[in-house]
């Protein structure tokens, strides 16, 4: 519940208004094609060793490994190699109507640190998104500025209507945005840009952030 809401109306301190909205996509994100590590090699490892051992006891222990060959194409990338990730909430609120699942790109061995990413990254695209860009007047009602200075500043959780919606429904974002404008013949105006200019996942932000720590340290002779 933020403390500042701007109702957008005749009279009204908004001069002008942008809004963008865009519902929840996918419900589900699949993802994977290649077995999780290890999964191949144990059933190989598996084969070679009943067949080796039911082998040796006509004289032919070392028919595991050509059974082992001929066998390889049915099992190879077969168990564990694809996994699914549903969002309940999601598919409540898109109602019975809704895309179903998306292939998560670049989560090509299922069940790894990559694949978890990939699919996560894919539900984070997907999501819903809610833009707004108005032009308000300074102190009509609320004052822009830092903390002490003013009611809402950079970062700001705000509300805001949107004429032509439900009565009643505010919308909360934060200000991703400020600037100032004026002219010889214009007050000055801010001018808001609220939700994220550009969806980023905080974790492939954070990933990232640690990946150039690491380079650092590494060019430091550090590591």
């Amino acid at each position: 519940m933020p403390g500042v809401v701007w109702f957008d109306g005749e009279h009204t301190g908004i001069q002008t208004s942008m809004f963008s909205y865009r519902p929840a996509q996918d419900v589900g994100v699949v993802g994977g094609g290649h077995s999780a590590p290890g999964v191949n090699e144990a059933i190989s490892a598996t084969i070679i060793g009943i067949v080796g051992f039911l082998g040796s006891l006509i004289g032919q222990s070392q028919i595991g490994p050509a059974v082992d060959a001929v066998l390889r194409p049915l099992y190879m990338d077969t168990l564990f190699a694809w996994g699914k990730w549903k969002s309940p909430g999601r598919a409540q609120r898109l109602g019975w109507s809704h895309y179903h699942e998306r292939i998560a790109e670049g989560s090509d061995r299922a069940y790894t640190l990559s694949w978890l990413l990939a699919m996560r990254a894919a539900m984070w695209a997907t999501r819903e998104q809610t833009r707004c860009t108005i032009t308000v007047t300074d102190n009509a009602p609320w004052r822009i500025g830092q903390n002490g200075l003013g009611h809402c500043f950079l970062g700001t959780r705000v509300g805001f209507t949107v004429l032509g919606m439900k009565p009643g429904r505010i919308f909360v974002e934060q200000i991703s945005e400020l600037k100032l404008e004026w002219d010889r013949s214009t007050a000055p105006l801010w001018k808001l840009q609220i939700g994220q200019r550009e969806p980023e996942d905080p974790v492939m932000k954070a990933l990232e952030l640690l990946q150039d720590f690491f380079g650092m340290l590494q060019d430091l002779g550090v590591m």
